[in-house]
């Protein structure tokens, strides 16, 4: 997976203003034959992107190497392994996302 869109973010909007979220359950998707057609890995950059849902709004797209329970775990540990901070991290696996909630909301 690269990790240059998030880092890209961070440069662009500071560390505080990013987050990994899902529209998906953080349930593993099940690929198989009777899946396989409407669900496409996106392992290679030529597979990612908008293009496939533009082209058919069937196609579901993932990183096969995140097709895991512990997906958010995976994309800490990767971040922290390319030396981000730990305090970056969190931020971004969770911790903007309470603290907009907190300020919209209140605790």
């Amino acid at each position: 997976m690269s990790w240059q869109h998030i880092e890209h973010a961070v440069q662009v909007c500071g560390e505080d203003h990013v987050g990994i979220g899902s529209d998906l359950s953080l349930t593993p998707h099940e690929v198989n034959e009777g899946t396989g057609a409407t669900t496409a890995p996106c392992g290679a950059q030529d597979q990612c992107g908008d293009r496939g849902a533009r082209e058919d709004p069937n196609v579901f797209f993932f990183t096969s190497d995140l097709n895991s329970p512990r997906r958010l775990e995976l994309i800490a540990d990767a971040l922290l392994a390319r030396r981000h901070s730990e305090a970056r991290v969190e931020k971004i696996v969770g911790g903007n996302f309470v603290r907009l909630m907190r300020d919209v909301w209140g605790e």
